[in-house]
This record gives C-alpha cells, sequence and structure tokens, in this order.
C-alpha cells in the first residue's frame, strides 16, 4: 500500500518524472524549484512500499487562492485511485483553511494531464502565453468551490 509523506525539496530531483513531467520542467533549476515547492503549505509525496516516488502534490496559498502542483512519476499508472485520494485530500484540507479558487497551469501537449485535472472538475480558463522559467504557454485551469459547495 502507497504511503504518503511530506514533501521534500528534494523529492523533485529522485521522482523519476513523465516524459510530459520533463518537458514542462527543462531549463529549470531543479534544487531551486524544490526549495520553493518545498514552500507550500500541506505538500505531500506518494510513495509505494519501497521508497519509490510515484508523485508529488501541493500548492501555494494566496488568500483564498491556491496555485496547486502536480508532478507525477511513471508509476502513476499503477496507482490511480491513491493519487486521485491524495488530491481530494488536498483540496479538502485547503477548503477547511479557507481557500475558494484552486488554479494550475497545464502543458496543451499533455492529454493525459488535462483529463486528470478535467475530472477533478477543474475547467479551462484560458492559454497563458510564455510562463514560467522555461516560457511555455500553458493552460489556465481553475476550480471554484463556494463556502456553501462541498469539496
Amino acid at each position: 500500500m502507497p504511503k504518503i509523506r511530506p514533501f521534500k525539496a528534494e523529492d523533485v530531483l529522485q521522482i523519476e518524472l513523465r516524459a510530459s513531467d520533463c518537458k514542462n520542467l527543462e531549463g529549470i533549476d531543479l534544487v531551486a524549484h524544490g526549495k520553493e515547492l518545498a514552500l507550500t503549505p500541506y505538500a505531500s509525496t506518494l510513495l509505494t512500499d519501497d521508497g519509490q516516488i510515484i508523485a508529488c502534490l501541493g500548492g501555494f496559498v494566496f488568500g483564498k487562492t491556491s496555485m496547486v502542483f502536480l508532478l507525477t512519476s511513471t508509476l502513476l499508472e499503477l496507482y490511480p485511485l491513491v493519487m486521485l485520494k491524495v488530491s481530494k485530500a488536498y483540496f479538502a484540507r485547503a477548503l477547511r483553511h479557507g481557500v475558494v479558487r484552486f488554479e494550475t497551469l497545464v502543458n496543451p501537449d499533455d492529454a493525459r494531464a488535462v483529463r486528470f485535472i478535467e475530472y477533478l472538475g477543474f475547467e479551462r480558463e484560458g492559454l497563458c502565453r510564455a510562463t514560467g522559467d522555461n516560457l511555455m504557454d500553458r493552460y489556465m485551469y481553475a476550480r471554484i468551490c463556494l463556502p456553501e459547495q462541498k469539496g
């Protein structure tokens, strides 16, 4: 059974990323990026029984908005339901702390990521041109959970 532990900066260097996630991180200083991601509240790393990283998930919180990140390994295909549970747990925890809007940027060429994020209830809001350190175009997705709605 997979385990969940708090995200560590070095996880960015230790995860065997899917090809699409590698493309998203091309040209980025992964050591610095890992340190930035480690500052996010409630960030988690999902591990196999033998300690291999399946995925990392978290989000920067700005007021009532969380900018969500998700890094996935090639092992993700073996644990889709666990990843879904970890994602929903992140949203539930953030909602309890007053987050209303969840945002994420998705590579337009990553059909699997687009399907997953839409399955989680995110809606595409548009195309953000030249984003991040590597200036990639990315879709902006958001999920709104108003206080009267349930996660």
